[in-house]
């Protein structure tokens, strides 16, 4: 995964702050408006807004995602899983 410097962003559900961002399959270059990520510290599903923060995808957008591009939603969504999982092991 080739990562790019971005304007500081923070997770909507953990607080932390990037400034980096990996891009899934797909998905190249500088993050835009409606690409999808995953915060790598608590696993939360993301979404770039038209300001170029991130947001929790209402669940019409995942919908959208999943129907449109099924490859990258299960990549997403399995990714989000993963680092769930992971914490979870961590705090036990």
């Amino acid at each position: 995964m080739k990562t790019v410097h971005i304007k500081a962003i923070t997770c909507p559900g953990c607080a932390f702050t990037y400034e980096m961002a990996g891009a899934a399959t797909g998905q190249k270059g500088q993050p835009k408006p409606g690409h999808f990520g995953c915060c790598m510290k608590c696993g939360q599903v993301l979404i770039f807004t038209e300001a170029l923060s991130v947001a929790i995808p209402t669940t019409d957008q995942l919908t959208g995602l999943a129907q449109r591009n099924p490859f990258l939603f299960d990549q997403i969504t399995a990714m989000s899983a993963k680092v769930k999982k992971q914490n979870q092991l961590e705090q036990n």
